[in-house]
């Protein structure tokens, strides 16, 4: 009895977890949203000659890039946890 509710816990807390880095971790309203538009961003920005649209683009990118490394750590952190969830199980 103690041991399933234990586990019914464990699965409270993933799905939790799951649900914190889906809201925290959004990419809505950013101008470089995902992967391809940051592809195109890039070659729109090589070739620019507006120094203005250029760092327009730049800061787009750069916003993009920050989110996305860091949405990457925090998979790769709850990865490892739940290996270690699924030892106690």
């Amino acid at each position: 009895m103690a041991n399933r509710r234990y586990r019914r816990g464990i699965s409270s807390g993933r799905s939790q977890r799951r649900e914190r880095l889906r809201s925290n971790f959004s990419y809505e309203g950013m101008a470089v949203p995902d992967g391809t538009a940051a592809q195109r961003a890039f070659e729109e920005m090589i070739n620019c000659t507006d120094t203005k649209r250029k760092e327009k683009l730049r800061q787009g990118m750069l916003e993009f890039c920050q989110k996305d490394t860091l949405v990457m750590v925090e998979m790769v952190k709850w990865l490892f946890q739940q290996d270690k969830m699924e030892g106690i199980e």
